[in-house]
């Protein structure tokens, strides 16, 4: 099954052009992401409401490609983090995990809580 990460960003003010320059597709995450194996794509979304906030949509060929990247990268990724902290004033991570198939309504449990 495919994975995704989707973070959200709320990005500092006038470092909007900056921010999508570091996040988008010819940015230096995806530079970085590229160098992985089972890296896919990666979506840069901007809020319609808020110029400001945006989320990225990593996708990978599994979680097992994720965190493969994640322990091989982990001092490149650490070093493009910190790089780009100045960017931003929030960063959450919204959601990680596998995608589900297109019959996933059939097989679904319904919890209640």
């Amino acid at each position: 099954m495919p994975f995704v990460a989707i973070w959200k960003f709320t990005v500092a003010a006038g470092r909007v052009p900056d921010f999508v320059r570091a996040y988008g597709p010819e940015g230096v995450w995806v530079e970085l992401f590229r160098r992985a194996e089972g890296y896919l794509s990666t979506e840069l979304v901007q809020s319609r409401d808020h110029n400001n906030v945006f989320v990225t949509i990593d996708s990978w060929t599994s979680q097992a490609a994720w965190n493969a990247f994640r322990e091989d990268f982990a001092g490149e990724y650490a070093a493009i983090d910190r790089l780009c902290e100045a960017l931003t004033v929030d960063e959450v991570c919204v959601v990680q995990g596998e995608t589900l198939p297109h019959n996933a309504a059939a097989t679904l449990h319904h919890h209640t809580g």
